[in-house]
C-alpha cells in the first residue's frame, strides 16, 4: 500500500513538503508543488485522512438528525451541507428520528460515542424532546445548530424559516382574492414549524375579517400525496365546501389536486390550491402549484458554515459563536390559484 513516505522518497523531498502540499499549508514552491502532485497520481496514492483527523482530534463526520427522511423537502437540505463540509473533508452521518422523541435521546447518543465533531438538528418541538436536549448539551461540548426549532434558554445556533410570515402571505392573498372558505390541510399540529404556518393563517383570517371555521381544518398522520388526497376527499365530501385549499405542505397539495382531478373539480376554476415548501414538482405538476417557497438550500449551506466555524473554535479551545439566523420565505403564484367565483 502506497503511503506518504513513498511519495517522498519518490519525489526526493521531505514528508513534511509531502504533508504541506496534501493540507495546501505552508510555503512550497510552485515547482516542488507540481512534482508532488505528479508524483502523488503517478503512484496513485490516497491521502489518509483518519490519522489527520486523530491528529487533530477529529472523527472527520458531522451528524444529521431529521425527523423524517421520507420528506422532500430534506434532500435539497441534505445535499448543501454535504456539499460544504465536504470542503473540509467531512464526511456526513444522516439519521431519523421518526418522530419519537425517544429515538431523538438513542441518535444523540450514538452520534457522541462515535466522537461526532458536530451536530445539525431538525425536530420536534414537543416539551419532552427540549428535555433530552437540554440534558445531551449539558453534558457534552459537542456543537449543535438546530434547524427550524427555537427552544427557549438553550444557548446554540438556530437556523429558522419564517414559518409564520410564509403562511400569513398566503392565507392573505386567497383573502384579496375573495376566498372566505380557506380550508387547511395540516401535517403534524405538534410541530413547532406547522403550529407557527397555523398561527400565521389564522391571524391572516382575522386580520382579513374572517373567522376561522374549525369544519374546514383537517390533520393528516403522515407528509404523503395519500393522506393529502383523503383529506382533501373529506373537505369536498363535506357540506361546507371550500373555496380554497391552503396545504402546508406541498406533497399535501399534489395529493389535494389529484384528488380534485378525479373528482372533476376545476383548479383554479372552483377551487384555489396553495402549498408550502416551493419542492421541484410544483413547477410542473398540472396544474402548476403556487406555493410558498423556502429557502432549502441557503438553509443548509448556513447551518453548515456556522457549524463548521463553531468546530474550529472549539478545537482552539475558544467559545463558540452562537447565531440565530431567520429565513424570510416568499409566495410563488402560479396557476393553481385565482379569482374566488362562489361570492
Amino acid at each position: 500500500m502506497i503511503d506518504i513516505y513513498d511519495v517522498a522518497k519518490k519525489a526526493n523531498v521531505s514528508i513534511a513538503t509531502v504533508s504541506r502540499v496534501i493540507n495546501n499549508k505552508g510555503v512550497v514552491s510552485k515547482k516542488k508543488k507540481d512534482l508532488v502532485l505528479s508524483v502523488i497520481e503517478e503512484l496513485g496514492y490516497v491521502p489518509s485522512y483518519a490519522a489527520r483527523n486523530m491528529r487533530m482530534e477529529s472523527s472527520g463526520y458531522i451528524g444529521l438528525l431529521l425527523p423524517s427522511i421520507t420528506v422532500p423537502f430534506y434532500p435539497y437540505l441534505i445535499k448543501s451541507i454535504d456539499d460544504y463540509i465536504n470542503e473540509f473533508n467531512y464526511s456526513l452521518v444522516i439519521s431519523s428520528s421518526d418522530f419519537k422523541p425517544d429515538k431523538i435521546n438513542t441518535q444523540l447518543n450514538i452520534f457522541k460515542s462515535k466522537k461526532i465533531d458536530g451536530i445539525i438538528y431538525d425536530g420536534l418541538g414537543t416539551e419532552k424532546e427540549e428535555k433530552i436536549l437540554k440534558d445531551f448539551l449539558n453534558k457534552t461540548r459537542i456543537p449543535v445548530v438546530f434547524l427550524e426549532n427555537y427552544i427557549d434558554n438553550v444557548k446554540s445556533s438556530y437556523i429558522i424559516n419564517d414559518n409564520y410570515s410564509g403562511a400569513y402571505e398566503a392565507t392573505k392573498y386567497l383573502a384579496e382574492l375573495g376566498h372566505k372558505k380557506i380550508a387547511v390541510i395540516n401535517t403534524k399540529p405538534n410541530l413547532y414549524q406547522d403550529k407557527e404556518r397555523f398561527k400565521g393563517y389564522v391571524n391572516a383570517l382575522k386580520d382579513s375579517n374572517i373567522e376561522f371555521d374549525n369544519s374546514i381544518f383537517f390533520t393528516t398522520d403522515e407528509v404523503n400525496i395519500n393522506d393529502g388526497y383523503k383529506a382533501c376527499n373529506e373537505l369536498i365530501s363535506s357540506k361546507n365546501i371550500p373555496t380554497a385549499i391552503f396545504c402546508l405542505s406541498d406533497v399535501l397539495a399534489f395529493g389535494a389536486l389529484k384528488c380534485l382531478y378525479e373528482k372533476k373539480i376545476k383548479v383554479p376554476g372552483e377551487i384555489s390550491v396553495i402549498g408550502y415548501d416551493d419542492l421541484e414538482f410544483s413547477s410542473i405538476c398540472y396544474p402548476p402549484l403556487t406555493t410558498v417557497h423556502q429557502r432549502k438550500r441557503k438553509m443548509g449551506l448556513l447551518a453548515a458554515k456556522v457549524l463548521m466555524k463553531n468546530i474550529e473554535l472549539i478545537r482552539n479551545r475558544e467559545k463558540e459563536v452562537f447565531k440565530k439566523i431567520v429565513l424570510k420565505p416568499y409566495l410563488v403564484i402560479r396557476e393553481s390559484t385565482g379569482p374566488c367565483v362562489n361570492l
